[in-house]
């Protein structure tokens, strides 16, 4: 059962970051832009240590 929720977990986080990653185009705003950054670099970070 924890297995399938950590799976669960991984592809909402890969998918989360998919979104934020295409949404980062249609941004100008320098403060927008570095919470974007910070929110990828978090999940990213998040998904590495997971080893996914």
């Amino acid at each position: 059962m924890q297995a399938s929720l950590d799976k669960c977990e991984t592809l909402l986080l890969k998918r989360e970051l998919d979104i934020m990653i295409e949404d980062r185009s249609h941004f100008k705003d320098i403060d927008t832009l570095e919470i974007l950054d910070s929110q990828i670099k978090l999940i990213q970070s998040a998904l590495k240590e997971e080893g996914k």
